[in-house]
């Protein structure tokens, strides 16, 4: 439930349709770097397989799964 939660909260942010509604600062450093990040971790081979690297917002909700943690270390 708590992943269902996150991609709520965070959809807004991780958008790439925000052009109507420009996103404030706090929001853009967000995105880019939860971008950066998933960039940097999307290919690991460690990680193949797991819903985390389909893209920027499962890898953010994925974040919740304590699996996925353990990998990401």
């Amino acid at each position: 439930m708590l992943h269902e939660v996150i991609h709520e909260l965070t959809i807004y942010a991780l958008s790439d349709q925000t052009i109507e509604w420009p996103l404030p600062k706090t929001l853009k450093d967000f995105r880019v770097e939860m971008n950066s990040i998933f960039k940097d971790i999307k290919d690991n081979p460690l990680l193949k397989n797991e819903r985390g690297v389909l893209d920027v917002k499962e890898f953010t909700a994925e974040l919740t799964n304590p699996v996925f943690r353990r990998k990401l270390k």
